[in-house]
C-alpha cells in the first residue's frame, strides 16, 4: 500500500470511531448488516528480556435490537464474527472474552446497547 492508502485507512478508522459504521456480524451462515460505533486499542505485554506479545483488540458497540436472528434477539458469543471494511478491504474480527472482560457485555442504564469484544484475525476472505 502506497503512503496515501494509510493514511486513508487510517482516517477511515477514525471516522469509524467517531460516527459509527455499518459492519456484518456473522453467526455460522446467517450475516447481519448492522451500525456499529468501533473502539479501536492496542495493548503490548512483555519486556525486553522476554518475547513481546502486541494485540489487536477491537471493541464494537452494537443496539441489542439491530441482533435478531429469526424473531429472536440473540446474544454476542465466542466464535461469533464482526466484518468491518477498512480502507477497501475487509476486515475480520472474532468475537472472544478478552482478559476480565467477557465477550459481550450490556451497556448503558436501559441495556440497550451490546459492548463486544473482539480480536483482529485478518482480511476476510
Amino acid at each position: 500500500m502506497s503512503a496515501f492508502d494509510d493514511d486513508f485507512a487510517a482516517v477511515d478508522v477514525m471516522f469509524a470511531e467517531a460516527f459509527g459504521v455499518t459492519v456484518s456480524f456473522v453467526r455460522g451462515a446467517t450475516v447481519l448488516t448492522v451500525v456499529a460505533e468501533v473502539d479501536s486499542h492496542s495493548y503490548d505485554v512483555g519486556a525486553e528480556e522476554v518475547a513481546r506479545i502486541v494485540g489487536q483488540p477491537r471493541a464494537f458497540r452494537i443496539p441489542v435490537a439491530s441482533l435478531v436472528i429469526g424473531g429472536v434477539p440473540i446474544e454476542p458469543r465466542n466464535g461469533d464474527v464482526i466484518i468491518q471494511t477498512i480502507g477497501s478491504t475487509l476486515e475480520q474480527f472474532e468475537v472472544m472474552a478478552l482478559g476480565d472482560r467477557p465477550a459481550a457485555e450490556r451497556l448503558d442504564p436501559d441495556w440497550n446497547d451490546w459492548l463486544i469484544q473482539t480480536k483482529y484475525v485478518g482480511a476476510a476472505a
